[in-house]
């Protein structure tokens, strides 16, 4: 602390000359001299006209408002903490007090815990400075009048602070230089408003130097970048990014672009070297658009496919200021001055998986593209400031998208119960039951296939709060009408074919329809101008008092970007790239053959931990038959957990597309969360005749129980269970307390029987029933989807978006008296 103290304050100790004083005023109040090799181009705004963005740190916005961009707070409201934190720095702001107010300007220190805090009165108290409970300096009266504007400016370089108000100079203390503040707003009496907050940060270094591409590299032609006037130029089609050697992890990077109008280009933040930003680390979009253009790619300062920009401050074919800065899971970029994209990635369902460290990178997308005057500020490793990660419950919505995004959260309770209904449209001649089913509507299709029911009829009419995630349709065309909370009109209204345009519809499925529209009170659903059809509604219900507010539209029902994200790592799931480089533990086996009743111990990994995807490495022909089986042992018990040939662990996987469930990475991987506490082992077995060669089993593990879902000792264990073809209807059969998850089953000879009925802790549940398994995995014919599937006698459906929960048991049945072989996936807390 004694280091932190010594120095001198300005006018007030330690018979500073007044020369000294004067000098000192003008450099703050004028010209700042230290401050041009920088630039003041590259002051930023710290806040958005419309929110707090950025600024909702510190738990709560209780007690503040925002009035024609001000932020006014009344006391005791609670601290505005940004999510930023900065090293040296130049800092102004205006505030102005009500009679009798107190305010308070925060500098939280990273790591430390303790604070400068900067008082803000109408009396003597004005303008003292303390860290924790030492006095570095003492306020003065300043003059200040109730109701009035007043201006205070804080610079920060190498181990000197100084504060001016009113372009009065206060006083110079001393810092060390290593320590880094954040930002938050007080008022500690009293009302008080804060506006026009601007910081330029101070200390920056060039990236380019004007003679050659030394620490820079490109995996296209860099030959295609040259300087031109002190610019870097992309002249021609270099191809990727040109990228710096370096990797950078907390930083602020500034930059000047200009580039072809309509054109396409990108800024490439925290990539691993083999990496691609989109898929593995992240990119700003750069993309000259008209501003009122419909945009069907990522718009402007967009992170690429996973979070939107707040606005728009770009000009076209003229230079633009970018200041982009990271600090641990923090975002945050401003062109022209402007906040244009602020997001914690820790609490993103995708981001947050991303890389903290990698390169940085201009990108070639086709487009003529100039930058200039790229520096950088490199700031200490770390996560910035704690407060950043305090818990935050999600939103219903949110939690059901982040299933998709992170199935772990199926291993934990959940605040949803699930209901399956089946609804039909039929002429007024017809009789139908759920037993009909998919076959049932076909038939009643052809002998009515141009005959409509001119009555509306009520599809579904369900109690809120709640969710709808998923639609199936057979039968013939027709129109729905949504209407919400006891609504007289519809607010929404679309053919079947018109769903993925008028819904929150996931995913480009067209049967089975994954969505997530939730409702508050009431949906109704409604059938017009319809068809002989058949509907299968997938609907979770709030429990445990959870609320949720109805649909109006994707960006407002959504936390920002979620929506987006979910219909993104799509694209990469679908190729086959899927989260290749995460900054998380990989155990692999040595390549091993497996001969004819032989079983192989080929992975084992101690402690506790989450297994993000399991992979294995092998000729694909395994797929083709049950020689080859999969032990998972967790927890060291003697059992295993998981039991089953690879063929219905990896159904149909010859080939990549899209899905949430699997994808050839080149080799079989499967994205099911297996948490453990106790050690996870993983033992193949060949009941086949011939040799298995150069078998290899990988896992992707994630040791940090940074959020709560993740934590091992509460999360409940993934069980497969294997049974052969038999002589039963019962098609499940599980005792205990769990969720289901998932199913994968061979159609036997005898054909498919369906389902007949579900039971949940000895009662029945409607809806469920079909003639055949059309009705639960959403198509007839081969098929691959995102949760369900059928490839020749292989048939599967995954509940990520509604698994059925037991607390005793689960029985399901089938209308015949064979099944075939098949797979239950479910997590248990047994």
């Amino acid at each position: 602390m004694q280091e932190v103290l010594r120095g001198h304050v300005l006018g007030v100790r330690g018979g500073i000359s007044m020369l000294r004083v004067w000098f000192l005023a003008v450099v703050i109040a004028g010209t700042n001299l230290s401050l041009v090799a920088v630039g003041q181009t590259f002051r930023v705004k710290l806040t958005r006209p419309d929110s707090f963005i950025g600024w909702e740190y510190g738990g709560s916005t209780e007690g503040w408002r925002i009035v024609d961009g001000r932020f006014e707070g009344e006391a005791p409201a609670a601290e505005l903490l940004s999510g930023w934190t900065f090293g040296q720095f130049d800092l102004r702001l205006q505030w102005s007090l009500e009679q009798g107010a107190v305010a308070t300007v925060v500098f939280p220190e990273v790591g430390s815990g303790e604070a400068l805090r900067l008082v803000l009165a109408a009396d003597e108290t004005c303008g003292r400075l303390s860290l924790g409970e030492q006095e570095l300096a003492p306020g003065r009266d300043l003059g200040i009048k109730p109701g009035r504007t007043n201006k205070v400016r804080v610079i920060r370089q190498e181990e000197k602070l100084s504060v001016a108000i009113n372009d009065q100079v206060l006083y110079e203390v001393q810092l060390p230089a290593t320590k880094r503040f954040g930002l938050a707003l007080r008022v500690e009496k009293g009302k008080a408003s804060f506006w026009a907050m601007e910081v330029e940060e101070l200390g920056a270094t060039p990236m380019f130097n004007q003679v050659d591409f030394t620490g820079w590299y490109s995996k296209g032609d860099i030959r295609r970048w040259r300087y031109e006037n002190g610019e870097v130029v992309l002249a021609g089609r270099a191809g990727d990014y040109l990228r710096t050697e370096k990797l950078y992890g907390n930083f602020t990077w500034l930059l000047e672009f200009k580039m072809q109008k309509g054109g396409n280009s990108g800024l490439g933040l925290r990539t691993p070297h083999e990496g691609w930003p989109t898929a593995d680390g992240m990119e700003l979009q750069l993309l000259d658009t008209p501003y009122d253009a419909e945009i069907r790619d990522q718009p402007m300062m967009a992170i690429y496919g996973h979070v939107p920009p707040l606005a728009r401050a770009d000009r076209s074919e003229t230079w633009n200021r970018v200041v982009v800065k990271a600090e641990g899971y923090m975002i945050s970029a401003w062109v022209n001055g402007e906040l244009v994209q602020h997001a914690n990635t820790f609490y993103h369902p995708e981001l947050r998986h991303r890389p903290l460290e990698g390169w940085l990178g201009f990108q070639d997308h086709g487009a003529w593209i100039r930058v200039r005057n790229v520096s950088i500020i490199e700031a200490p490793a770390g996560l910035g400031l704690e407060a950043w990660y305090r818990p935050q419950p999600l939103p219903p919505v949110a939690e059901i998208l982040d299933r998709l995004i992170n199935p772990e959260r199926l291993s934990r309770p959940s605040s949803f119960s699930t209901e399956r209904i089946f609804a039909a449209v039929v002429l007024p001649h017809e009789e139908t039951s759920p037993s009909a089913g998919a076959d049932g509507a076909e038939q009643a299709q052809k002998s009515d296939s141009q005959q409509t029911n001119p009555q509306p009829t009520v599809l579904l009419d369900s109690l809120g709060p709640g969710i709808l995630t998923g639609i199936t349709h057979f039968g013939g065309k027709c129109k729905l009408r949504f209407y919400f909370d006891g609504e007289s009109q519809p607010r929404i209204e679309a053919s079947v074919d018109e769903l993925t345009e008028k819904l929150p519809v996931i995913g480009k499925d067209r049967n089975p329809f994954l969505l997530c529209l939730p409702f508050a009170r009431r949906l109704r659903i409604e059938a017009i101008e319809a068809e002989p059809s058949r509907f299968y509604f997938d609907v979770l219900r709030l429990v445990d008092g959870k609320t949720v507010e109805s649909f109006t539209d994707v960006k407002s029902s959504f936390p920002r970007g979620w929506f987006d994200s979910v219909n993104a790592i799509l694209r990469w799931l679908g190729s086959g790239r899927f989260r290749e480089y995460v900054p998380y533990e990989k155990a692999s086996s040595q390549p091993t053959d497996i001969g004819p009743g032989e079983s192989k111990r080929l992975l084992s990994v101690d402690g506790a931990g989450l297994v993000r995807a399991l992979k294995l490495e092998g000729s694909r022909r395994v797929l083709e038959n049950n020689d080859l089986w999969v032990q998972i042992y967790v927890d060291g018990k003697r059992g295993p957990n998981i039991e089953a040939p690879v063929r219905f662990l990896f159904p149909a996987l010859s080939r990549n597309y899209p899905n949430y469930v699997m994808a050839d990475q080149r080799g079989l991987t499967i994205f099911l969360p297996m948490p453990f506490r106790k050690g996870f082992e993983v033992v193949a077995l060949n009941r086949g005749g011939r040799t298995i060669p150069g078998l290899v089993v990988s896992a992707t593990i994630d040791r940090e129980e940074r959020i709560p879902y993740q934590q091992s000792r509460e999360a409940w264990r993934l069980r497969g269970r294997f049974l052969p073809a038999e002589m039963t209807q019962e098609f499940v059969r599980i005792r205990g307390h769990g969720r289901l998850v998932g199913l994968v089953y061979e159609v036997p000879p005898e054909g498919d029987s369906g389902i007949y009925s579900v039971l949940v802790d000895g009662r029945p549940v409607d809806g469920w029933s079909c003639d055949s398994l059309d009705g639960l995995v959403g198509r007839s014919g081969d098929f691959r989807g995102l949760l369900s599937g059928r490839q020749g006698v292989l048939c599967w459906r995954f509940l990520h978006l509604n698994p059925i929960d037991y607390k005793e048991s689960l029985l399901i049945t089938t209308g015949g008296n064979r099944v075939g072989p098949r797979l239950v996936l479910y997590y248990s807390n047994e």
